[in-house]
C-alpha cells in the first residue's frame, strides 16, 4: 500500500477531534514552510565593513591559525 493511500485510510478512521488536532498540525507545518521561503535581508558590503572596522584582530589571521590545527 502506498503511503498516500495509507493516509487516506487513516483519514477515513479517524473522529472529528483527531481531524481537528491533524489540521492544525497542517496549518503549523505550512506556516513554517512559508516562513523558511522568505529570503534574508542582503546587507550591503558598506555596511559589513563598517560592522567589523571596530574589531582590533585580523580575522584572517584568526581563521588561518584555526585551519592550520586541521592539517
Amino acid at each position: 500500500m502506498k503511503l498516500k493511500e495509507r493516509i487516506c485510510n487513516s483519514l477515513n478512521t479517524m473522529n472529528v477531534d483527531e481531524l481537528k488536532l491533524l489540521y492544525e498540525q497542517i496549518r503549523l507545518l505550512e506556516s513554517i514552510k512559508s516562513a523558511s521561503r522568505k529570503t534574508r535581508e542582503k546587507i550591503p558590503i558598506e555596511k559589513i565593513h563598517a560592522m567589523t572596522a571596530s574589531s582590533k584582530s585580523l580575522w584572517s589571521k584568526s581563521v588561518i591559525e584555526e585551519r592550520e590545527d586541521r592539517i
